[in-house]
C-alpha cells in the first residue's frame, strides 16, 4: 500500500469517529462522561483524580503594578518536574474569582504580550490569573523558556503516555491545588482560557478537573468532520468522536469558543460546527446556550475583541452578570500579536518576568517521566480491531507463509499525527491490515470489524466472499517472517489476533518501557499508558531472527 493509501483509511476513520451521535438522555450522556473521563485520564497517563493533598508553592518575587502585581511562582506538578507561573492579582483584598491561563505557542511563552495582555486585563477587571509556562520548548518557537531543560514537545514518543498536553493540563489541575490555599482567591468559582496549544491543555483539564467551573478557547475546536488532518493532537481522543464530544465530557458547563476567520488552522466553519453539535449535546439538559461561538476578523490570535468577548462570558458565567457580546477593556492594553499596537505589557526581555535563573531551573525531563502502565485491562485485539475495509481498499494476500519487511512500508510517507489521534500505531494498524486482508482469519472478528454501520453493499461483498472461499478454498497462513522493527512489531500484533500462527522477527521487545525510544517514531503507540502490553509471556514461538 502506498502512503497516500494509508493516510486516506487514517483519515476516513477520523471523519467517521468525529460522526458520533450526541446522546438522547440525560442519563445516557452522564454515564458516557463518566467512563470517557476515566479512559482519558488513563490514556494521557494522568492520574484518576486531581491530587487532594495540599502542597506549598514558592513565590520567588513580585513585580509591582498599576492595579495588580505579578507573583512569580514556582512550584512541582510532579515529583522533581519543575513548574513556573505567573499570578496577576488585583489590588485589594479580595476574594478574587479566579482564571487558570495556559498559553499557546508564542514566542517567548508566558512573556509574550498576548498572554501578558490577557492577564493584566482581567486582573484589571477584579479577576485572579494563573498564567503557567507550558513544559518542555518547541525549537522553532520557544527554545530558551523557562521549562526548556524538560525536551522537545514535539517529540513523537511523548505520546506514549506522557503527552505534553496531558502534562500541561496536569500543571493546571495541580495550580489549582496550590491556589485553594490563599483566602485572597475564591477557588470556588474557577474559569479556564486558552488558545492553540495551551487550549488543548485548558479542554483537557477542564474535561477531567470538575472544579473548574467554565471554558474560553481561541484558535482551538475545528471539527474533524470538516478539517480531519489539521489541528493539535490528544492522543487517542478521536476514539471519543469529535471535538465537541471531548468538550461534553463536562455537559452541560459552559463554553465559549472562539475563532479568526483568517485562521486556517481552526477555522470559522469548522469550529461552528464543533459549537452546533455541543448545543446538540447540552439541550437534553435544557442548557444549548450555554454554548457560545464567536467569529473575528484576525487570524491566529488572542487579541484585544476576544479577551473582552471572554471577559463577558466569565462574567456571565462566574459573576452572575447579564450576558451580553463583550465587556470592554478600560485601559488601553496591548491588543494582539498582529496588532503592533503596545501599551501597559512589559517587554518580553525584561528581566523582571524571569521567574528563575538559569542555574535554578533545575528539573526531571519529560521522558523521564514516561512509566509503562500496571495493572491496565489487558489487550484485547477482537476490540481494538478497526474496520479497515470500511474505509478503503485492502491488499489481498496469500497463504501459508507472509513474509514483510519495513522496505515494504511507506513509513515515512504515513501521518503519525493522524495515528496518534487514533490512538493506533503504524504496526497496529500494519497488523489488522493484514488480518482482514490474509485467508485464515476468524470470520466473527472480520464482520465485527465492519462495525454496525457497514452498509448493504459491504454486507454483499461480504456475502460473495464466503461463497468464494467455501468453493475454491484459500490456504490459511500460518506463518510471519518479519524484517525491520516496524514489521517485527506488526508481527507481534498480529499473533496477537491469530495466536496459533508462528512469526520470526528480527526485533522483539519486552513492555512499552524496552519499546520507548527503540527505533522509528513509526513504533510509537501513542497513548498505551491505557493499553496492557499485548504479547503474552507464553507466546514463546516468537523467534528473534
Amino acid at each position: 500500500m502506498t502512503g497516500t493509501e494509508i493516510n486516506a483509511l487514517l483519515e476516513a476513520r477520523l471523519v467517521d469517529l468525529a460522526g458520533r451521535k450526541p446522546p438522547t438522555s440525560i442519563g445516557e450522556q452522564q454515564a458516557r462522561a463518566r467512563a470517557e473521563r476515566e479512559w482519558l485520564s488513563r490514556a494521557l497517563g494522568l492520574p484518576p483524580n486531581p491530587a487532594s493533598s495540599p502542597f506549598d508553592g514558592e513565590i520567588v518575587g513580585a513585580i509591582e503594578r498599576d492595579g495588580y502585581r505579578i507573583e512569580k511562582t514556582v512550584f512541582y506538578s510532579r515529583p522533581g518536574f519543575l513548574v513556573t507561573a505567573h499570578l496577576y492579582l488585583p489590588s485589594g483584598p479580595g476574594p478574587f474569582e479566579l482564571i487558570l491561563r495556559p498559553h499557546g505557542e508564542w514566542p517567548e511563552k508566558m512573556a509574550n504580550p498576548a498572554v501578558q495582555a490577557f492577564a493584566v486585563s482581567f486582573a484589571l477587571a477584579g479577576y485572579a490569573v494563573m498564567v503557567v509556562e507550558s513544559p518542555g520548548f518547541r525549537p522553532e518557537v520557544d527554545p530558551d523558556g523557562e521549562r526548556a531543560i524538560q525536551g522537545n514537545r514535539d517529540d513523537p514518543w511523548l505520546t506514549m503516555g506522557v503527552s505534553p498536553v496531558s502534562l500541561y493540563a496536569w500543571d493546571l489541575m495541580r495550580a489549582l491545588d496550590l491556589l485553594k490555599l490563599r483566602t485572597e482567591i475564591d477557588s470556588s468559582k474557577v474559569g479556564i482560557s486558552g488558545e492553540d496549544s495551551g487550549a488543548a491543555a485548558a479542554v483537557v483539564a477542564f474535561a477531567l478537573d470538575q472544579r473548574i467551573n467554565c471554558l474560553a478557547c481561541a484558535c482551538f475546536g475545528a471539527s474533524r468532520k470538516i478539517l480531519s488532518r489539521r489541528g493539535l493532537v490528544i492522543p487517542g481522543a478521536a476514539v471519543l468522536g469529535d471535538v465537541s464530544d471531548l468538550l461534553a465530557l463536562r455537559s452541560p458547563s459552559p463554553v465559549l469558543l472562539m475563532a479568526g476567520r483568517h485562521d486556517p488552522a481552526s477555522p470559522v466553519e469548522a469550529v461552528s460546527r464543533t459549537a452546533d453539535k455541543l448545543r446538540q449535546i447540552h439541550k437534553v439538559h435544557g442548557q444549548e446556550s450555554a454554548v457560545r461561538f464567536a467569529a473575528f476578523e484576525s487570524g491566529r490570535d488572542y487579541n484585544r475583541r476576544m479577551r473582552e468577548t471572554a471577559r463577558a462570558f466569565f462574567c456571565h458565567h462566574l459573576r452572575g452578570e447579564p450576558s451580553c457580546e463583550y465587556r470592554a477593556e478600560t485601559r488601553p492594553i496591548t491588543d494582539g500579536s498582529e496588532n503592533r499596537y503596545r501599551a501597559e505589557t512589559l517587554e518580553p526581555a525584561d528581566e523582571r518576568l524571569a521567574v528563575l535563573p538559569p542555574e535554578r531551573r533545575l528539573s526531571r525531563t519529560m521522558s523521564e517521566l514516561f512509566e509503562p502502565p500496571s495493572g491496565q485491562a489487558p489487550y484485547d485485539p477482537a476490540a481494538r480491531l478497526v474496520p479497515w475495509a470500511k474505509y478503503g481498499r485492502l491488499p489481498t494476500l496469500a497463504g501459508p507463509k507472509l513474509k514483510i519487511k519495513d522496505a515494504d512500508w511507506p513509513l515515512d510517507a504515513i501521518d503519525l499525527r493522524m495515528s496518534a489521534l487514533l490512538g493506533v500505531s503504524v504496526p497496529e494498524m500494519i497488523a489488522q491490515i493484514l488480518h482482514l486482508s490474509a485467508p485464515g482469519g476468524q470470520a466473527h472478528w472480520e464482520t465485527s470489524a465492519l462495525g454496525p454501520s457497514a452498509d448493504i453493499m459491504t454486507s454483499l461483498i461480504g456475502s460473495v466472499k464466503t461463497l468464494v472461499r467455501s468453493s475454491s478454498p484459500e490456504i490459511p497462513v500460518s506463518g510471519v517472517e518479519a524484517d525491520g522493527p516496524v514489521s517485527s512489531m506488526a508481527a507481534l500484533f498480529f499473533k496477537g489476533i491469530r495466536p496459533d500462527v508462528e512469526i520470526s522477527v528480527s526485533h522483539q521487545w519486552q513492555s512499552w518501557g524496552s519499546l520507548y525510544r527503540a527505533g522509528p517514531p513509526a513504533l510509537v503507540q501513542p497513548a498505551c499508558a491505557a493499553l496492557g502490553w499485548p504479547m503474552r509471556c507464553e507466546d514463546r514461538p516468537v523467534q528473534a531472527g
